[in-house]
């Protein structure tokens, strides 16, 4: 058992007695817990401790900011409010969208000299076509010419032919008169004397 004199001196160097240890004089039970009136201003506040009153004020805080958030309904604030945690991801974003807007640029930039060279090679085509178009009209052109001409000397051929055939039979016609008058002058000649006989 510890005496009144160690209790004295264990209290006098703070240490643990039996009472703080919670055992009454005989050491079997524990002294009855008594609280004594708690000081004014001493953690609580109209009855009510720090935690309540913390809890209050960040609910109260959390109301005013849901209150003013841009959105109609009770719920698109909340979804709102969902979204702004997310304000991390979202600020870094901005890199990942430069570098896919400077690709974006590249491929822009080759898609322009695509589109520069296509329209060079179209117009070299396009004037290859002029020049064929260009070509072909003065071939038709000199075609029809040819074909006017070529239906002329037809023309000049028939009649050429016809003229051809009209010299053949006058020439033929002559041929046989010159055979009837000379079938019916030799007799003639035969008759005459000679005049050395």
């Amino acid at each position: 058992r510890i005496t009144v004199a160690s209790r004295r001196l264990m209290r006098s160097r703070g240490g643990t007695s039996e009472d703080s240890l919670g055992l009454d004089e005989a050491g079997l039970l524990p002294p009855a817990t008594t609280r004594g009136p708690k000081e004014k201003g001493g953690g609580t506040y109209c009855g009510l401790s720090c935690s309540t009153v913390s809890l209050l004020v960040i609910l109260c805080l959390m109301y005013i900011i849901i209150w003013t958030l841009p959105a109609p309904t009770l719920w698109s604030k909340v979804t709102l409010l969902r979204q702004s945690w997310h304000l991390s991801e979202v600020m870094k974003e901005p890199p990942l969208l430069q570098k896919q807007l400077s690709k974006a640029e590249k491929e822009l930039t080759e898609l322009r000299a695509q589109v520069a060279e296509a329209k060079h090679r179209n117009d070299l085509v396009e004037a290859k076509v002029d020049a064929a178009d260009g070509a072909r009209k003065d071939l038709r052109k000199k075609l029809s010419k040819i074909q006017n001409e070529v239906v002329q000397l037809q023309s000049q051929r028939v009649d050429l032919t016809k003229k051809l055939e009209e010299e053949k039979r006058h020439r033929a016609e002559l041929t046989e008169k010159w055979k009837k008058l000379k079938e019916s002058e030799l007799p003639l000649l035969n008759s005459i004397p000679d005049a050395d006989a």
